[in-house]
């Protein structure tokens, strides 16, 4: 039971590896809830490799679904305005209350 919970712990920790990696590296969000079930996989592959199981693992690797085309893929992008005058505004900000110190 231990080995069990200990491997759902691990294919969560990969998860969240993922979904953190392709957010941060990639900016790239999937929505499609794959990235568990991709997780899961990657951890079947790694048990099978580390018992020498390496038939199966070729059986396993023939029975995925052939890959998607990334063509029919539909691209979305969130463009952020950026006036490049960060300090400016700052300096407003300080400025803004300095003044309100002042007032008092």
């Amino acid at each position: 039971m231990h080995a069990i919970a200990s491997r759902l712990k691990d294919e969560d920790k990969l998860a969240d590896f993922l979904e953190d990696y392709l957010d941060d590296e990639l900016n790239m969000i999937c929505e499609d809830e794959s990235i568990p079930e991709v997780a899961k996989l990657l951890m079947d592959g790694y048990f099978l490799i580390r018992n020498n199981q390496l038939s199966e693992l070729q059986s396993k690797m023939n029975s995925l679904p052939a890959p998607c085309d990334l063509s029919q893929c539909q691209a979305q992008s969130n463009v952020v305005e950026f006036d490049g005058n960060e300090e400016a505004s700052e300096s407003t900000e300080e400025q803004s209350e300095d003044d309100i110190e002042m007032n008092e």
